[in-house]
């Protein structure tokens, strides 16, 4: 899969989320002026700290949400979409 990511950086941490906790994190950043119009997918991506195997999907954490939310090859969280007009 071959995709191009906007990186934002944000600081919630999501090491002090508790299983069954519900948690809500407000995000904030600008889209550049140059973004093509399109959807796109809103991703949260949750790698391990370690830089050795940051990159690698198999350790990224998953939401374990029943509708569709990981991304199956790069186990990216899949929030939602906006759109650019």
């Amino acid at each position: 899969m071959n995709l191009a990511l906007t990186t934002f950086a944000q600081t919630a941490d999501p090491r002090s989320w508790s299983p069954g906790l519900l948690v809500s994190v407000g995000l904030s950043f600008t889209v550049p002026s140059a973004q093509a119009v399109g959807s796109y997918d809103v991703i949260l991506n949750l790698p391990d700290a370690s830089s050795s195997i940051s990159s690698n999907p198999n350790y990224r954490i998953i939401f374990a949400n029943a509708n569709g939310v990981q991304e199956k090859s790069t186990r990216f969280n899949i929030l939602g979409q906006i759109t650019v007009q």
